[in-house]
């Protein structure tokens, strides 16, 4: 069975073609497609002013007064359009409804006015003004916008109007109008105070005259009598200031008014009593009368308005002043010398009379710890002597040492409370210490004394060493790496080369290990470098001379050394100290030439002979190599005639 194919809408048609609705009201259309049988029959609708008519599933609904035009379009785009006109519909008058949050209220409160409005054409915009009753010009509280609200404060009391216009997109402009009431504020309130209602005499209290209500600016009088007495004193007429201080002249109960009066002459009262009551005796002491030389003696005293501090020595007849009249209560004294004080104290009572007292102050030798120590900076490995000594203080005495690495908080005790006076330190790490020398006299009393110690480490040494500075070729030697002083811990690395060669062969990088083995390649004179470096970086190098012996010795001989041109040398092959058997390599080369040796044999036999060519001067090279490949070299020079 073949597949079906789709069938295509050719045409679309709409019925009916014209139609009138009313606002509000409805119409339907509808539509259909050609040929009947197409596959796809779905319809768009749509208008072309919505503001006029709306159109949904052929449902076509009056909006405004106009005409538009309804599409049917299917789902390829074939189209087909019917013309609504739309009758009746009127737009409605603007109202403005706008309202004020009172109309009447006090000095000093507020007005919230919002702006509202219907009918008309929206968008609206909103435009808030007020004015005294008695004025012709308005205050703009709020501009023309879509802003609703705005909060009015009027400055006086007296009739106010509110005009809140509402203008619609199309310019339409309505006004409303609301008249405010604003009365004076709530009555003058006198809300003065007193800084005390009962002070000691000579003091003095503190008047200050506040109000709210009635009509400011406000000014304010203050007055104040015996409570026996008829007629007041005059502390300040009427005047803005707020603040005034009296002081009552005798013990005994005050009366104080203090008047407000505002802008318009209304006065208001408040009355307050004062109790004053005599100054008591005054208090004087001292915190000792007995202390030593460099401690303090404090001199105090309470119950007056000022106070005054001098000392002497008993001795002397002139006074020191610690401090003059003033406030401070006390002080503290610091004699100079041991020997009896005397300490006066003064006090100024509130009526201005002045009491004093004296005391009398031993003040004895105190405790000195003067003890010392042999060197303040050391080498690590070295050691410090501790010698403990002292003045002054009570019969006999004991010494105690600590030390402690300085960044460390606990301290190591190197001598407990004894009468031995020297202790002998060494400090483990090269660091600074700290050292604290106590001095205990019989009454117990303790001073200490500290030091500091820096300790060094000593300068980085190498102290490496060889197990040999003489071997024969294929024997190792042993390198022993060591090292004192810089800082541990320690790395080491060793380097060798002939020592007609400039280049160092690496055995051993920095590294912890120290033994370290080399056996050289070639017979000769080595150099060996052993390098230690500490954990602050610093290198020390020491260097060693190593004769490095063949192990084999050419013993062999040459027949001539001159012979005629073309005639033969015979040379005789023998060798010792190695491994046998040997073979011998033997070579010749013209002297002179560029061209190098010539090999004459390689044998296992105990002789070889040798052509001298031309009459020239040659070298001849013989190589003797035992079995465990050691070997041995030795020239001759023959001349051919």
């Amino acid at each position: 069975v073949e597949p079906q194919q789709d069938v295509a809408v050719t045409s679309v048609s709409i019925s009916p073609t014209s139609a009138s609705v009313a606002v509000g009201a409805t119409t339907t259309l509808s539509a259909s497609v050609s040929p009947s049988n197409a596959t796809n029959k779905n319809i768009a609708w749509s208008s072309s002013n919505t503001s006029v008519a709306t159109v949904s599933n052929g449902v076509v609904t009056g909006v405004s007064a106009g005409s538009a035009t309804i599409t049917a379009t299917s789902n390829n785009g074939k189209k087909a359009t019917a013309s609504i006109t739309v009758t009746g519909g009127t737009t409605s008058s603007l109202v403005n409804n706008s309202k004020v949050s009172a109309t009447s209220i006090s000095l000093g409160s507020t007005i919230t006015a919002t702006a509202a409005a219907s009918g008309g054409t929206s968008p609206y915009t909103y435009q808030i003004v007020y004015k005294k009753s008695t004025q012709s010009n308005w205050t703009t509280a709020s501009a023309y916008s879509t802003t609703k609200t705005a909060t009015i404060k009027p400055a006086s009391a007296g009739s106010y109007q509110i005009c809140i216009k509402v203008k619609d997109s199309k310019g339409t402009e309505v006004k409303k109008f609301f008249d405010i009431t604003v009365t004076n504020s709530a009555a003058l309130t006198n809300n003065s105070t007193m800084s005390a209602t009962s002070i000691t005499l000579g003091n003095t209290v503190t008047l200050k005259g506040a109000a709210t209500g009635g009509t400011s600016p406000y000014t304010y009088q203050m007055v104040y009598k015996k409570a026996n007495d008829s007629s007041w004193t005059t502390a300040q007429n009427f005047s803005s200031n707020a603040s005034v201080s009296i002081k009552p002249a005798s013990a005994t109960n005050y009366d104080v008014c203090i008047k407000v009066k505002d802008k318009t002459g209304t006065i208001e009262k408040k009355f307050f009593t004062l109790k004053v009551t005599s100054a008591a005796a005054a208090t004087m002491k001292v915190s000792a009368t007995s202390i030593t030389l460099g401690n303090t003696v404090t001199a105090s005293a309470s119950g007056g308005s000022k106070y005054a501090f001098f000392y002497k020595k008993t001795s002397d007849s002139s006074w020191t002043t610690a401090k003059d009249f003033s406030t401070t209560k006390s002080v503290a004294i610091k004699p100079a010398k041991a020997t009896t004080y005397e300490i006066c104290i003064k006090v100024k009572m509130a009526d201005g009379s002045v009491q004093k007292k004296y005391f009398k102050v031993t003040v004895k030798q105190g405790l000195t710890n003067t003890s010392k120590i042999s060197a303040t900076s050391i080498t690590l490995g070295k050691t410090v002597t501790l010698t403990g000594s002292a003045t002054g203080g009570t019969g006999y005495y004991n010494f105690a040492m600590l030390y402690r690495k300085t960044s460390d908080s606990s301290w190591t005790t190197a001598q407990g409370f004894k009468a031995n006076e020297t202790v002998t330190i060494k400090p483990a790490k090269a660091t600074t210490y700290d050292v604290c020398i106590k001095v205990q006299d019989s009454n117990g009393t303790v001073v200490k004394k500290f030091f500091t110690v820096k300790v060094t480490a000593a300068a980085l040494s190498n102290t490496s060493t060889l197990s040999a500075t003489s071997v024969k070729l294929g024997d190792t030697i042993t390198v022993k790496a060591s090292a004192t002083g810089g800082t541990s811990p320690y790395k080491y690395a060793v380097y060798y080369k002939a020592s007609s060669s400039d280049t160092w062969t690496t055995k051993q990088d920095f590294s912890t290990t120290t033994s370290v083995s080399i056996k050289f390649a070639g017979a000769g004179t080595k150099d060996v470098c052993v390098k230690v470096k500490d954990s602050k970086g610093t290198v020390a190098k020491q260097y060693f001379t190593v004769t490095v012996k063949s192990a084999v010795t050419n013993t062999s001989t040459i027949s001539a050394t001159s012979v005629a041109s073309g005639k033969t040398v015979k040379v005789t092959f023998s060798a010792s100290n190695g491994t046998s058997p040997y073979t011998y390599k033997v070579e010749r080369m013209l002297v002179g030439s560029s061209a190098g040796w010539t090999t004459i044999s390689n044998t296992s036999s105990t002789y070889t002979n040798v052509t001298i060519p031309t009459a020239a001067t040659y070298q001849i090279r013989v190589t003797a190599t035992d079995s465990k490949k050691q070997t041995a070299v030795k020239y001759f020079t023959v001349t051919g005639k």
